[in-house]
């Protein structure tokens, strides 16, 4: 039932990412062709990549919300990440194409400018993706996608660079015209800097870095909290797209059957698995002898890991 709402709220945070950009792409370029902006333009075309980026996530969840199967055993997580990725270069890529464009328009003749109607584009711009940002950030944490979350940082970038955007559309009408094209060119600097922060977020999932502390904290909690445990003396984890794989060791008596012990096993996989971001636990059981000081000897050899230091 949990993954059944997590793929709901993800299909509404497409949808309702697709027809904001959507719109404010359609808006801008209309407003910006109008009023000769290079500003509003640029801007535009930042709202295409934001509708591009939102059809790639779209598939992306798609793609990793299918089932394991014999050629992808550990199911298809990576999908979003890689998702992510592709945002991230055509982030570059119109980045390059908006500098392009807006430096060959300091070195043209001057149009005139409409202020009036790039301004319009602008603030609604700005008041769009103010929502935009608040409802993805808040959805992305509560379903744990790490594309919904880059759609939220994409957002709010975006709130800075139609920003600069309206600053430079305000100073150009005032008489200083090419501040409309320089404007363009911090627009690009903030698609660029999306683009990046969205990579390296996504590099990191699709390379395996471990959970951070916090997600550390519930993984020993939801071990320990199984009757029967004892201790704990490895833990590993590691993304696998936008999900936690997790081994972890733990040491039950000795004196416990094989039975009891396997028992004790699967109740700790599914707890650890009952935390939305694990997608797998692996589980392994390490038998010791419990002193009447209470002080625990292993009966084998037990392997220790810096993240339950």
């Amino acid at each position: 039932m949990a993954n059944l709402l997590q793929e709901s709220a993800k299909r509404k945070a497409t949808i309702f990412a697709f027809a904001g950009n959507t719109f404010l792409f359609f808006t801008k370029l209309i407003l910006g062709i109008m009023s000769g902006s290079i500003a509003v333009i640029s801007d535009a075309i930042h709202s295409l990549m934001d509708v591009v980026a939102t059809i790639v996530i779209a598939v992306g969840i798609k793609v990793g919300r299918e089932n394991p199967d014999k050629e992808h055993p550990f199911g298809h997580h990576r999908a979003e990440p890689i998702a992510g990725l592709i945002i991230a270069v055509i982030a570059g890529i119109l980045a390059v194409e908006v500098v392009q464009n807006a430096v060959s328009s300091l070195f043209e003749e001057k149009k005139e400018l409409i202020a009036g109607l790039a301004i319009i584009a602008l603030v609604v711009t700005i008041a769009t993706k103010l929502v935009m940002a608040w409802y993805l950030r808040r959805l992305s944490k509560k379903v744990h996608s790490s594309s919904i979350k880059a759609l939220a940082i994409d957002s709010k970038n975006d709130v800075l660079a139609t920003s600069v955007a309206l600053l430079g559309v305000i100073v150009a009408d005032l008489g200083l015209g090419y501040f409309d094209a320089l404007a363009g060119i911090v627009v690009a600097i903030f698609i660029f800097k999306g683009g990046w922060e969205i990579g390296i977020e996504n590099i990191d999932y699709l390379m395996g870095k471990t959970a951070d502390e916090e997600m550390l904290r519930k993984i020993r909690f939801a071990a320990l909290s199984v009757r029967g445990v004892l201790a704990l003396n490895t833990l590993r984890s590691h993304y696998v797209g936008n999900k936690v794989h997790v081994e972890i060791h733990i040491e039950v008596d000795y004196k416990l059957t094989t039975e009891d012990s396997h028992h004790i096993s699967d109740e700790v996989e599914a707890s650890i698995e009952a935390i939305d971001e694990v997608s797998k636990a692996f589980v392994h059981v390490d038998p010791v002898k419990v002193q009447p000081d209470g002080t625990r000897i292993p009966t084998g050899f037990h392997e220790k890991h810096p993240e339950l230091d």
